[in-house]
């Protein structure tokens, strides 16, 4: 998987270590889906993310480095009593899936990644990032992470006055889709009702409106 700058600019790959999304506080896009995450799984992540963090809830723990680490703890960890199984096994095994399918965007054994970083204090040429050769679950995740990344950019005390984001999206559909209420979804609703007036811009393609979310149509 790899961003594609334009003017003729090499590309490179983006990965994710198990660090660089708790800096990104993006955990809940992983599991972001289409049939949507149960109260108690959302409940849950948080939880292991407290757990396995600093205060700050952003610094892992000396116990843990990467995703095999937090792999193997929740493989062999006794089941949290306060979810239950089922949700605990849940959790663990879409885990276990995303990081299976997606080796390339989140290497198990990296302490570091090489994540997209899209904030910028200047205008900046347009950059491709192309999703388009990983599964569905890993595209939803990525775009959660640059969208959450402009709007901090946008509502943060330093943020560069007058300065925009805009941001193309094919088959919007697929990620904001209509009645979801996932984490990413939410998101979206976010930018598209809130955030143009503060400098993000989102523009989306899809062939059938009425599969996206009525607040992002609207």
């Amino acid at each position: 998987a790899q961003g594609l700058p334009v003017h003729g600019c090499k590309s490179k790959e983006y990965s994710w270590s198990l660090q660089d999304v708790l800096n990104e506080e993006s955990m809940l896009f992983i599991f972001s889906e289409d049939d949507n995450l149960s109260a108690n799984m959302t409940a849950l992540v948080r939880e292991i993310v407290a757990e396995i963090t600093e205060k700050d809830g952003k610094k892992l723990k000396p116990d843990w480095t990467n995703w095999k680490d937090l792999l193997e703890w929740m493989g062999t960890t006794n089941v949290n009593a306060r979810y239950g199984a089922g949700t605990w096994w849940a959790v663990y095994r879409r885990l276990w899936k995303v990081l299976d399918e997606g080796k390339n965007i989140f290497p198990k054994e990296a302490k570091q990644g090489n994540p997209l970083k899209i904030a910028r204090n200047k205008t900046a040429p347009p950059q491709v990032i192309d999703i388009s050769q990983i599964p569905y679950s890993l595209q939803r995740f990525v775009v959660g992470s640059i969208l959450k990344q402009a709007v901090q950019s946008r509502k943060s005390a330093t943020a560069v006055p007058n300065l925009r984001y805009t941001i193309m999206l094919d088959e919007l559909n697929r990620f904001a889709p209509r009645g979801a209420k996932d984490e990413l979804t939410q998101l979206l609703e976010q930018v598209a009702t809130e955030m143009r007036s503060q400098g993000v811009i989102l523009l989306g393609a899809q062939q059938m409106a009425s599969q996206v979310s009525n607040k992002v149509v609207e």
